[in-house]
């Protein structure tokens, strides 16, 4: 396996197989339960569903309106569906158990920096299969969200910060063709 953080380069390619990639030490398709609870910052799990953050205690509540635990939504999570923020800025989500997509903060995205424009970002990645953006009402763009199907890739550019703010690979809504 190749470990993408130590190969972050990778990204710019407009092809890549992700079944030969890890992130972070975890592998594309790996069974979410070995990734370690220690690294874990925040999970989320359909058996939310609702919340509440009064006074900035956030509360969860399932179905039934019962609380549940952050370890219950953990567990939830690992073992099915859902959706993890792990310490060393990555995101992970899961299906079926397994890990299916990462999300990677700018932090870690060192080949885009110093590319200033949302041009100079397309001549380094290539014109990508599908770009969506955001904007204010009434004005501009500002979120440009480029996507490589083949690859299962989307690279986000912020064009009021001139930074690429995260990318995410894998099985993520989007990230494949229509």
């Amino acid at each position: 396996m190749i470990e993408l953080l130590h190969n972050i380069d990778l990204l710019t390619r407009r092809h890549l197989d992700l079944s030969t990639l890890e992130v972070g030490g975890i592998a594309f398709g790996a069974p979410a339960s070995g990734i370690s609870r220690r690294r874990v910052v925040r999970a989320d799990s359909p058996i939310v569903v609702r919340s509440t953050n009064r006074n900035g205690e956030l509360k969860s509540y399932d179905s039934d309106g019962r609380l549940v635990t952050a370890d219950e939504i953990l567990d939830a999570a690992l073992r099915s569906d859902g959706s993890l923020a792990l310490a060393d800025r990555i995101g992970c989500k899961i299906r079926g158990g397994a890990v299916v997509g990462f999300s990677i903060d700018k932090a870690l995205l060192s080949p885009f920096d110093g590319i200033s424009s949302y041009e100079e970002l397309l001549s380094v990645l290539g014109e990508p299969d599908q770009v969506t953006t955001h904007d204010e009402p009434g004005g501009p763009p500002y979120l440009y969200f480029n996507r490589y199907w083949d690859s299962q890739k989307c690279v986000v550019w912020d064009d009021w910060d001139h930074v690429v703010p995260f990318a995410n690979l894998g099985d993520l809504e989007g990230n494949r063709r229509p």
